[in-house]
């Protein structure tokens, strides 16, 4: 980690009248502090009193200059107007790793109990509240009042207690996690507006005036209750009105919020408009202490947008909460790293993206897949060894081109359902490597048409490993190019693609692992791994009955073209687990493929140790001396003919996904004799770990804890060369998600 040159003296400072003192040898490069209190009493070293808000830097800062933020948090947007250079970045980071945090909500305070006649004066204007479960919690002393403007905000309304997002009071209750809503399910004589399921109980006029979220085997929606009476509601304000795919029985699922008759779980909450009211229901059902909880008042923690984009300027080492990140159109050099990143984008409507190119129908398809997430419009920009966390649309969206997304950790977004994702690619010649992307509302990676335009040129998706996908729509892949697009230049490959988990109330729809959608053509899918997925590792699919110039190359886990009566110049080849041709409504026949020298998936490929995610070749294999030899796709075996399959006999190891797990040792550093190894969580909920490598179980294990962890490991007994530390986590729901670090004994 970056540390402050202990040369460095700090600068007393005034907006009007700047006085600087020299950093370094180098008078053009200032160093500058900033504190949420405007004193030094945290450093204890710094000689005069620094800044007490970033903007203050932000003022002052010109090409090569540091702003050093000290431990607290600060409740602010910064929003730059000056560049650095290619030579001398502008920089903004944390005194260490993680001590600074900048949130985009602020404290929610002055609560009190809601009392009995408080009770009285709401059921006067409310009749449902009447005996409700809001009713029971406020006569158990359990729901609290505070007053507070959230409209500014609008439909990014957000609710923090200690710094963890609290749900909308809905129906049925929510989980623990947002991309957990639990669902009831829709049934027969359902319409395009009208919802009808034996669980809606209430009273006629009960849902009136509520919101309503839908999900069908592909598409999410929000609308409004415009009546109800007991088993139906029908509904108005509707994202796709049945434009689309519209609303089916038993394949559509539903909640509802925006009740305050349903505020009767604990961490529930609910804002009245009207009086400017919070009210809340703490866990554990006590009154909140100051601070402790919080709403979203700001979208963005760094605007780089002025002028058109700011360029050549980094931010690391910080924590963002509650708020993100955007680049402007021309920005370049920008450089996110080491950030740590929670709640960056969220809204309760699902709305067409304000760039999508509207063609009359599925737009809801499109909501947030350039605007949310941190959004990295212009070139040449980096997002890098970063912790993304939770976001109703994107992780990140790289809106422009030439960007590179590589060594994140990407979790529990999309949790609205829509076509956000992990990543979201919009421009050509994007670079997205050796990210873990987990728990998602739908796909891992996605570059969509309806947004990107159908030419997609160039783009490398690459080393990256995705699982736990399709929590919510169910129609996806965890890597998902769509549609008629044309991939010429670009490549997919050494993904590990796996765990489709559609939610149980939903019939799995199709789970490959990469989809490329939609007549989708000329893209390069070679050496990737998927397993525990429906249909496959790999889907052409055809709406048109076309799928041209697909090459499908050394693929585990089933490739498949499907629905084409014209396949000119796709070749599927070298694949484990069967490579087929699929017939459908759409067509068949798969003419002008070829398809050959691939292993079907009744034959055993005699894996080392699949269970573990190492899907090396043992020396037995039926995959050996098999393959057609592809220059770049199947080098590296040690036998005469190459392989099938993702791994090469006698080959590297390769292995994908972030690093930002293992904080120690160093990628590829140089170990001897007994080294720290440090594995940091994330705070996801870790049931159990197991560190590896090679392959090998060291035996360390713990259960649920947060936080870093360090081992020791003794290298003595390895022998010298390079290899793999391998930490595999394991989520309350069984569910895997595996890091690796390579480092080199010697």
């Amino acid at each position: 980690m970056k540390k402050l040159s202990a040369c460095l003296a700090v600068a007393a400072l005034a907006l009007t009248s700047v006085v600087v003192s020299a950093m370094s040898a180098s008078a053009a490069s200032t160093t500058y502090y900033v504190s949420p209190t405007g004193d030094d009493a945290a450093s204890g070293a710094l000689s005069s009193t620094p800044f007490q808000h970033i903007s203050r830097c932000t003022a002052v800062m010109i090409a090569g200059d540091t702003c050093v933020l000290l431990p607290g948090t600060y409740h602010e947007t910064v929003s730059p107007t000056v560049s650095g250079t290619a030579s001398a970045p502008i920089t903004y980071r944390a005194s260490s790793p993680g001590v600074a945090i900048i949130d985009g909500a602020d404290p929610v305070g002055g609560w009190s109990p809601v009392s009995p006649a408080d009770l009285v004066t709401l059921e006067s204007s409310d009749a449902f509240l009447a005996g409700s479960g809001f009713a029971a919690a406020v006569d158990a002393g359990h729901v609290f009042k505070a007053s507070a403007n959230l409209d500014s905000i609008g439909a990014s309304r957000q609710l923090f207690d200690n710094g963890t997002m609290i749900f909308d009071a809905q129906w049925p209750d929510p989980s623990a996690l947002p991309s957990d809503r639990t669902y009831k399910s829709a049934g027969t004589g359902t319409t395009n507006t009208t919802v009808v399921a034996t669980d809606l109980t209430q009273p006629n006029g009960y849902w009136n005036g509520a919101n309503v979220h839908l999900s069908t085997w592909y598409l999410s929606q929000t609308g409004t209750v415009a009546s109800s009476t007991t088993g139906q509601i029908g509904l108005t304000g509707l994202s796709d009105a049945g434009l689309c795919i519209g609303l089916k029985p038993v394949q559509t699922t539903f909640y509802l919020s925006g009740k305050l008759s349903e505020l009767s779980a604990a961490t529930e909450w609910y804002y009245d408009s009207l009086t400017q009211t919070v009210y809340y229901y703490p866990a554990g059902g006590s009154q909140p202490v100051a601070g402790q909880v919080s709403s979203r008042t700001r979208n963005l923690a760094f605007d780089f947008s002025s002028g058109g984009g700011v360029s050549y300027t980094n931010v690391s080492d910080l924590t963002i909460h509650g708020s993100t990140i955007q680049t402007g159109a021309s920005s370049t050099g920008v450089v996110i790293d080491g950030v740590r990143a929670s709640y960056v984008s969220h809204t309760n409507q699902i709305q067409t993206d304000s760039h999508y190119p509207a063609i009359g129908k599925c737009g809801a398809t499109t909501a947030g897949a350039t605007t949310s997430g941190l959004v990295i419009n212009g070139s040449g920009n980096t997002v890098s060894n970063s912790e993304i966390a939770f976001s109703s649309g994107n992780g990140i969206a790289l809106n422009g081109s030439n960007n590179t997304v590589t060594g994140n950790v990407i979790h529990d977004v999309d949790y609205l359902g829509s076509y956000a994702t992990g990543v979201q690619i919009v421009g050509q010649h994007e670079t997205v490597t050796h990210n873990t992307i987990s728990r998602l509302g739908r796909s891992g990676i996605n570059d969509l048409a309806a947004v990107a335009g159908t030419s997609m040129q160039g783009d490398l998706v690459s080393y990256n490993e995705i699982s736990d996908f399709g929590r919510i729509s169910t129609d996806t892949g965890a890597i998902y190019f769509c549609c008629k697009a044309d991939l010429t230049g670009g490549s997919i490959d050494h993904n590990w693609v796996h765990g489709y988990h559609p939610p149980a109330s939903v019939s799995p729809h199709v789970g490959p692992g990469i989809y490329l959608d939609n007549d989708t053509a000329n893209g390069t899918v070679t050496n990737n791994v998927g397993w525990d997925l429906v249909q496959g590792a790999v889907m052409l699919n055809s709406v048109t009955g076309v799928s041209k110039g697909n090459k499908v190359y050394n693929n585990d886990g089933g490739v498949q073209i499907r629905g084409a009566n014209d396949a000119t110049g796709s070749v599927l080849q070298n694949n484990l687990g069967g490579a087929s041709c699929v017939t459908t409504s759409i067509g068949g026949g798969c003419a002008g493929a070829t398809i050959d020298h691939n292993l079907a998936g009744t034959v055993d490929p005699l894996y080392v140790d699949p269970s573990n995610s190492d899907y090396r070749l043992q020396y037995g294999s039926p995959a050996r001396n098999a393959a057609v030899a592809i220059p770049g796709v199947t080098d590296g075996s040690a036998d005469p003919t190459p392989s099938l399959g993702a791994y090469q006999y006698g080959g590297l190891q390769w292995v994908p996904g972030a690093s930002l797990a293992i904080l120690a040792p160093a990628p590829a550093a140089s170990v001897t004799g007994t080294v720290s190894v440090q594995v940091d969580l994330f705070g996801l909920n870790i049931q159990a770990y197991n560190l590896r490598i090679d392959s090998a179980g060291l035996d360390y294990a713990w259960h649920p804890s947060s936080g870093p962890r360090s081992f020791s490991l003794d290298t003595s007994t390895l022998t010298p060369g390079r290899h793999i530390l391998l930490a595999t986590m394991v989520d309350a729901s069984g569910h895997k998600s595996t890091v690796t670090q390579p480092i080199i004994v010697t």
